[in-house]
């Protein structure tokens, strides 16, 4: 047996409610809110929340409690969904890009979000000097080795890894250029590293430059993502370029 409360019971909305419920035997109606109150009700009818006690409320405290317990549930579920969601967002959407370019949640960020500032910049490319491996399988499987092994040391550093290639990525540092140099010292220790526990071998190279960086997103409304943009990062292409074959 269900039983329900009905607000605004004396208005025709509520009557309506009430014949649906005399016509279900699985429905009994406890107690209804009406602000000008009824005597011609086959339950009690109180003015406010406030009067509603007793037997009325006896009767469906055990349903409001189980209503109360579903909700709370509900909500939990739906938070822990959110939370979820936000956290492979910002596997896309770093959350440092965000503080970098003043936006204070995922919903800030548009075409318009940037900022402009002194940044270091940090190039890193790999090639399997071996040789690339042939299947599909054996070529990710190999790529994703090197980026899980190194890029982590750009967020030990202070840095931010903002773009993801199939053979390195590119990342910038808003403190100390110290912080990148550092990072990229430990980036070629894990080379060696890599090396010396695996048969697919692999040379990193890295290039540092200092400047002025535009920090932004780009793209159409059904996808975006961060770049940055400047003559600094000219610079270090052409370094890496430069001294590849070396």
């Amino acid at each position: 047996m269900q039983k329900i409360i009905i607000s605004g019971c004396s208005g025709h909305m509520g009557r309506v409610v009430e014949s649906l419920c005399a016509a279900d035997p699985q429905v009994q109606v406890a107690a209804g809110f009406d602000i000008l109150g009824s005597s011609d009700r086959d339950f009690p009818v109180f003015s406010s929340p406030a009067q509603f006690s007793g037997e009325a409320a006896d009767e469906t405290g055990t349903q409001r409690e189980a209503l109360c317990a579903a909700l709370c549930g509900q909500c939990a579920r739906q938070v822990a969904s959110l939370a979820g969601v936000n956290k492979t967002v910002l596997r896309f959407v770093p959350e440092n890009l965000l503080r970098l370019i003043g936006a204070q949640s995922l919903e800030q960020i548009d075409k318009t979000a940037f900022v402009k500032a002194d940044m270091t910049t940090l190039l890193v490319r790999f090639i399997f000097p071996d040789g690339t491996p042939q299947t599909a399988d054996a070529l990710f499987s190999a790529i994703n080795r090197v980026i899980e092994r190194i890029a982590p040391l750009v967020s030990a550093n202070g840095g931010t890894v903002y773009d993801f290639r199939h053979d390195g990525f590119h990342a910038v540092f808003s403190g100390e250029p110290a912080d990148a140099v550092r990072c990229a010292i430990q980036i070629r220790e894990a080379q060696s590293a890599l090396n010396a526990a695996d048969d697919c071998r692999v040379d990193i190279r890295a290039a540092i430059v200092s400047g002025e960086v535009l920090l932004g997103i780009i793209g159409d409304e059904q996808r975006m993502s961060p770049t940055a943009v400047s003559d600094a990062m000219d610079t270090a292409r052409r370094m890496m370029d430069l001294c590849w074959d070396s």
